[in-house]
């Protein structure tokens, strides 16, 4: 195995909304998840570097569901020498399902400190996304430990 020229340095939790529905009455039985995903892709290309947003919804304006939530969370990423079509391909699949795998378990706590059956939400095959763009940008915000 061999180390990858794509690589991940960090995450960011930019934003959190979380409301319990106090109407909310349990009637055991299963409730459908009403998840949505958006992607937002920054690159730069000199730099060879990105930051990938993702904002994550559950139970938006879903009126019979326990509680409701957004997360937005970033990665940072970078590339050594690769095609700039396999750098966006990695940044359309790889660096979301990376970042999602951070926000997954953010949504699981909250459930579950909210008194609720934890909800663990399903993995996401990014590959099946075609909507996603990406923006040439000349400044990526570095991790602070990068020197």
């Amino acid at each position: 195995m061999e180390k990858s020229d794509f690589q991940f340095h960090c995450t960011r939790l930019e934003k959190i909304d979380y409301a319990i529905n106090n109407k909310y009455v349990n009637t055991n039985k299963p409730i459908k998840v009403n998840l949505s995903i958006q992607t937002k892709i920054d690159k730069n290309i000199k730099e060879k570097r990105a930051q990938v947003l993702l904002n994550v919804s559950v139970f938006k304006d879903e009126p019979l569901a326990p509680f409701s939530a957004i997360v937005n969370m970033s990665g940072l990423f970078s590339w050594g020498d690769k095609s700039e079509k396999d750098i966006d391909k990695l940044l359309k699949i790889n660096a979301p399902a990376t970042v999602f795998s951070y926000i997954r378990p953010i949504i699981t706590n909250l459930s579950t400190m909210s008194m609720f059956t934890p909800l663990f939400l399903p993995l996401y095959n990014f590959s099946k996304t075609d909507k996603i763009a990406i923006k040439n940008k000349s400044n990526i915000e570095k991790n602070v430990t990068d020197k």
